[in-house]
């Protein structure tokens, strides 16, 4: 079976304008730099820094990670 998001995956933010937070639309990627999810933001505007969102992101991505050491 062909693994679909190889790892290790990390958090990218998406800073569309510069003048969004330099990490707002925290994003999961996997080791080729494709998508694997986005998250809802929960700040009211996308260019805002979400913490929710960011938590989110980075809990699953260590999640992820520390799975494939086990």
């Amino acid at each position: 079976m062909q693994n679909r998001h190889p790892l290790p995956w990390r958090v990218e933010y998406r800073q569309r304008f510069p003048e969004w937070h330099e990490k707002s639309q925290p994003r999961v990627c996997d080791a080729n730099g494709d998508l694997v999810c986005e998250f809802p933001q929960h700040s009211g505007h996308p260019g805002l820094y979400d913490e929710k969102a960011d938590s989110a992101a980075i809990a699953i991505v260590e999640s992820v990670n520390a799975a494939q050491k086990s």
